[in-house]
């Protein structure tokens, strides 16, 4: 039996963070398909629009703040599509905000991850995302609802 590549579906509207999730990929050694959208609009087109006949991804990384749709309206539409109803969705955010980990973990959203600014916890935060919510782990992902700190990447 062959079995397929992982795919991940990247929402990110600001260019520095895309390629930083690039190289912390490449570096990382993921062989995973990795598709990147740039806005909110673009992620509910891919996922519940005329995009939806594509393949599901395994895991959505989802930027949080993004202009013409914030990631809760995204999370929102996502997860009333049946479509999606096991798409594991990671927030990822420079907000560390209480309010808006409790509206991700409320509108269905996997984890929360507070987006470090410097690349090396950054490409540990990304190499924690993939540990605890690829493929591998889907069933226990979808289960619980979790906040990763940038200390919990540290120890994945």
């Amino acid at each position: 039996m062959i079995s397929r590549i992982p795919r991940l579906l990247v929402v990110e509207d600001y260019a520095d963070d895309e390629r930083l999730i690039k190289r912390a990929l490449q570096r990382m050694g993921y062989d995973m398909d990795v598709e990147y959208v740039h806005d909110g609009e673009e992620a509910v087109e891919r996922l519940c629009g005329s995009g939806s006949a594509l393949p599901l991804p395994d895991l959505m990384l989802l930027d949080w703040k993004m202009p013409k749709m914030m990631g809760a309206e995204v999370l929102r539409e996502v997860r009333s599509s049946p479509h999606c109803k096991g798409l594991v969705i990671v927030a990822f955010s420079s907000s560390d905000g209480e309010q808006d980990k409790l509206q991700c973990a409320a509108l269905g959203g996997n984890a929360y991850v507070v987006k470090p600014i410097a690349y090396q916890p950054f490409l540990a935060a990304v190499q924690g995302i993939i540990t605890k919510f690829g493929p591998g782990n889907r069933k226990k992902a979808v289960s619980r609802v979790a906040v990763v700190q940038l200390s919990d990447a540290h120890q994945a």
